[in-house]
Formats: structure tokens, sequence, C-alpha cells
């Protein structure tokens, strides 16, 4: 138990600790223990370090973003659409039905920079 109390007030004086440091700083004040037991017992408290978190659905600043090729087609069943392709060179995107095995669609555009 007293693990717990050192931990939880080591966690109050710096949130953004984790289990690492925490371990390091009980190590540095006398007590034995191992990583593992602080983040079990971290756990147990339900503290986590605060940290940043990457900002995945924000885009990257002058980055193109491309179109979708398939427009305005209806995907209304399992397997409609087999294969999707597209070329970054010549923009090129084949559209393929599955059942019928037959192109759908098939497009060529200019590079356009």
């Amino acid at each position: 138990m007293t693990f717990m109390k050192l931990i939880n007030r080591q966690y109050l004086a710096t949130p953004l600790n984790g289990t690492r440091k925490i371990a390091a700083w009980l190590k540095s004040h006398g007590q034995w223990v191992v990583r593992k037991r602080v983040r079990r017992l971290m756990r147990m408290i339900d503290l986590k370090a605060v940290y940043h978190l990457p900002r995945l659905s924000e885009p990257v600043p002058g980055r193109r973003i491309y179109p979708c090729l398939l427009g305005d087609v209806k995907i209304t069943r399992p397997n409609q659409v087999l294969g999707y392709r597209t070329l970054a060179d010549l923009f090129t995107s084949t559209l393929v039905e599955a059942p019928s095995g037959c192109v759908v669609e098939f497009l060529i555009r200019p590079l356009e920079i």
C-alpha cells in the first residue's frame, strides 16, 4: 500500500511522468521497485501519464488532396468494386465490377500541376 501512496503523491506532483520516471524516482528515494510493478500499480489506481497525442485527423498544410475517382458510383452490395487502382503519374483509374468482371469505368487524365 505504501508504493501506491508514493506513486500517487509523485503523480500529483508531476503528472507528465510515466512508469519509467516514477520507478526511477522511487529507486532514488530508497524504494526498490521494478517498472512492471509501477505500471501494474498505476493501472490499479487508474493513473496514466499526460502527454500530447499525435494529431492524425488534421491535414498536413500544403499537401494535395486527391479526389475520389469513384465519382457518383453507388456501392450497394458486397464485392461490387473488385479492383480500384490509381497511378500517380498518369492519373488512371479502373473500376471493375466483380460478378461479371467487366470494366465499368476507365479514366485517363493528364497530370495537373
